[in-house]
């Protein structure tokens, strides 16, 4: 039988945001995909070869709507829409983001317009995450579950 565990999402992320306001009109369709907020193509604007800093792969974005979505590619930030990076504090795989991205998704009915998620209203938040036996993360459940459901 799993277990499960509550884990405060400060205590297994850091966040950052982007350093430049890239816009629409940075937008050339080469090189690196630019993240902004909404569920429109899963929040990427396009891609630019503008300067700015890239965010790591394999990291979680979460929209001040709390429309959250894993990245398994590096990418650039706007700075106007309200959108933030969380990055694991361990490194993580494409199964467990994806199972954190669903698990993060709980808190998205907390937030709206006018109450808009940011890094300090989520990070005392928890998600439920399934342990082993000396009560760590069991990344074989998840990896195992994952592959499951993208079997079925």
């Amino acid at each position: 039988m799993v277990k499960f565990q509550k884990f405060r999402i400060g205590d297994l992320f850091t966040a950052e945001s982007g350093d430049t306001d890239l816009k629409k009109v940075d937008i050339e369709n080469n090189s690196v995909p630019v993240i902004t907020s909404g569920v429109q193509n899963y929040g990427i604007l396009g891609l630019t070869t503008k300067k700015a800093k890239v965010i790591p792969q394999n990291t979680i974005t979460v929209d001040m709507f709390g429309n959250v979505y894993f990245r398994d590619f590096e990418y650039k930030m706007v700075t106007h829409a309200r959108v933030f990076s969380l990055i694991p504090k361990q490194n993580i795989t494409r199964s467990i983001g994806l199972y954190f991205q669903t698990c993060l998704s709980k808190h998205k009915s907390k937030f709206s317009y006018d109450n808009m998620c940011v890094f300090t209203k989520l990070e005392n938040e928890t998600i439920e995450l399934p342990i082993d036996d000396a009560g760590k993360l069991d990344v074989e459940f998840i990896e195992n579950y994952i592959r499951q459901l993208e079997a079925d």
